[in-house]
């Protein structure tokens, strides 16, 4: 997803991002989807692709609220914040 970024080729990062979550969720890991949501929700954000991410928060929040690490809640709350501040959000 970063190398991706990097390049500004975010359709690409955001896919490869989508990939990792699904192997993550199929591999039983909770934590990683959840870190690897919120960093695709950030990326979105960046690239002003605000469409996505409430649903990637949402999951996010949920594997946050399932396993408890209180550093996964506090970045997804941070990026819901984020998501408040665009113009084109919608209020979630």
């Amino acid at each position: 997803m970063l190398a991706h970024a990097g390049r500004a080729d975010f359709d690409r990062a955001l896919a490869s991002a989508q990939d990792a979550i699904d192997d993550f969720a199929e591999s039983g890991d909770r934590i990683e989807p959840g870190r690897t949501l919120v960093a695709a929700a950030a990326l979105a954000l960046d690239a002003d692709r605000p469409a996505a991410v409430p649903g990637r928060l949402d999951r996010a929040a949920l594997l946050a609220e399932r396993c408890g690490p209180a550093r996964l809640a506090a970045d997804v709350a941070a990026q819901y914040v984020r998501l408040a501040a665009k113009p084109s959000a919608s209020p979630h």
